[in-house]
């Protein structure tokens, strides 16, 4: 079973039958890295075939499949398809459909399908059970705190005053609606048949519509950048896509400060990416700043 075979034996009962009723004998397992608080492994099996377990702590994700992942896919949102789920005293369980193959490099930058999924998302009016927890973007002073403090003095000074501007602007950036939260080139897969699915929905909720679209873009990006998405997410040319691209260069700031937060707060999976940021992030924030008003 390879190194992380060992940690099927501490799954449920309920979860290895079903993976040896539905798939047959596990051949192999490998733990898949992120950011996120989940484990996931990747299982595949003698009799060809894979799936993807995911463990949480937090319910969020698990509500998520189960209850408004349904709705999703019957309005075009591409979603895995949920095989298993169980909670038992401490944690959430999810069984879920495997897609191996990445969303390839090419498509990262303003990928059409990758946005007409998006915008089937913004517009959609769901609802969802009252109490299902929804993640809420918010750029708060300690999230801007903890930002600074990943960078010398000098350079947390030039950031401060830019950052507070712009954090400012980010209240105004609108519309609200339902959002994936994390829709990062890397969360996209792409089906055998060509289609796109989307996983990693633990921070499903509701925000701006350029809080997503900024995810997407690859690095920090560029005004060019933000501008490609806009033209192509909106379908149009004029100032309507001129503010929505602005949106998401004061949004994609927002990102990256939230980005540096969770790295100062101990997010040890992030420290080689933050070290490759650390030297570009303030000039580049500062263009922002100074361009967020571009007609």
């Amino acid at each position: 079973m390879g190194d992380d075979g060992q940690a099927m034996l501490d799954w449920p009962a309920a979860l290895t039958t079903f993976l040896l009723t539905t798939y047959g004998a596990p051949q192999s397992s490998e733990q898949l890295g992120g950011m996120s608080d989940a484990s996931v492994w990747r299982v595949r099996f003698a009799a060809g075939g894979s799936a993807i377990i995911k463990v949480s702590g937090k319910a969020s994700e698990f509500r998520f499949y189960r209850e408004v992942a349904p709705t999703l896919r019957a309005n075009g949102v591409a979603v895995p398809e949920l095989r298993w789920s169980a909670r038992d005293a401490a944690s959430y369980w999810l069984a879920l459909e495997d897609i191996p193959t990445s969303l390839p490099r090419e498509r990262w930058l303003a990928d059409s399908e990758l946005l007409a999924v998006l915008s089937s998302l913004h517009q959609l009016d769901l609802t969802p059970p009252p109490d299902l927890p929804l993640f809420r973007p918010q750029w708060t002073d300690e999230m801007s705190a903890a930002a600074l403090s990943c960078f010398t003095p000098t350079a947390a000074a030039i950031l401060r005053e830019p950052l507070k501007s712009l954090q400012a602007t980010s209240v105004h950036l609108g519309p609200d609606c339902y959002i994936s939260g994390d829709p990062n080139p890397m969360n996209w897969g792409v089906r055998e048949d060509g289609t796109l699915s989307l996983y990693d929905w633990e921070r499903f909720g509701r925000g701006a519509v350029a809080f997503d679209l900024a995810i997407t873009v690859p690095g920090l990006g560029s005004m060019d950048d933000y501008w490609l998405i806009a033209s192509r997410y909106s379908g149009e040319q004029g100032a309507a896509a001129q503010q929505l691209a602005v949106a998401i260069a004061v949004a994609k700031v927002w990102v990256v400060v939230e980005f540096f937060s969770f790295h100062a707060l101990g997010n040890a999976a992030t420290s080689a990416t933050v070290a490759r940021l650390l030297g570009v992030f303030p000039g580049w924030a500062k263009d922002i700043a100074a361009n967020r008003t571009l007609h």
